[in-house]
Formats: C-alpha cells, structure tokens, sequence
C-alpha cells in the first residue's frame, strides 16, 4: 500500500509540472499558421495556462515540503488540490473533443492524444485521491494513542 501511495503522490504532484513542460515544448508551433488543427491542450479559453502553472508549480512544493501532520497544510493542499482537479477537468474536455476531431479526420496524431488524454485522466484522478486524503481529518490507527491509564506524580 505504500508503494500505491507513493505513486500516486508522484503523479498528483509531478503531472502537472509535466503538462506545463509539455506546453512549453509546443510553443513553438505558434508561429505556424494552422488551420482547424488543435494541437495544444492550454488553448483553452476557459483557464489561462499562467493560473495552472502557478498553481501547480506551489501544490507540487507544498506537497513536497510541507509536513503531513500539519492540519492547515493539508486543507491547503485539499484546496490547491481542487482548483486543480476544475483545471485538469477543463483540459481534459478539451482534449477528449481533440481526439475526437482527429478520430473524424483519421489524422495520424490520435495515438498520442489518446495517450494523452489518459494521462490528463489519471492525473485528475490521482488528485481527487490526494484532496480526499488531505481534506479527511481521520487519523490513523498508527497514529492514534492507545488509551489507558493517566500516571500522575505528585
């Protein structure tokens, strides 16, 4: 159980650094005029690419350098946490309707924007797994003291 959560802190807190290094990697194509030919998942009209990078730049160094015991942290987290579950579902809509147009043209692109839009779907979903942790305020059994007698000395 452990190497899961492990993994899923990873994905939770490194997919969105991979999404904003992946955008960065197709500016370049900008210049060239295209037409009816989405490419990028940021082109999004409805969250500015600058606000998901900010937010998932500070969820990943406060997931990484903040304690777990911290109860204002983990709300934090569960908040930052949120936002970016409303992001990555926007983009994720959208790259369902970008594998969809290219499902319709039969472009050579649609195996990787498949692959992407999993990508995008697992993140969503390790995120909703991370917020649910970090918003639940149950402790765990090894974590939880053991009751039973108080010695006072007096």
């Amino acid at each position: 159980m452990k190497f899961c959560h492990f993994v899923n802190k990873f994905v939770a807190s490194v997919g969105g650094v991979i999404l904003v290094l992946y955008e960065f990697s197709q500016f370049y194509e900008n210049y060239i005029p295209k037409y009816n030919d989405h490419v990028y998942i940021m082109d999004n009209s409805y969250i500015p690419f600058s606000t998901f990078f900010i937010l998932s730049l500070s969820y990943m160094f406060l997931n990484i350098f903040s304690p777990s015991k911290n109860s204002i942290s983990n709300s934090f987290k569960g908040l930052l946490g949120c936002f970016l579950i409303t992001c990555s579902m926007f983009y994720f809509m959208n790259q369902v309707i970008i594998c969809s147009e290219y499902a319709k043209a039969e472009s050579t692109k649609l195996r990787f924007s498949v692959y992407f839009c999993v990508f995008l779907f697992l993140y969503m979903f390790s995120l909703c797994i991370e917020s649910y942790k970090n918003f639940s305020f149950t402790t765990s059994k090894y974590e939880r003291k053991e009751p039973g007698t108080m010695k006072v000395e007096v």
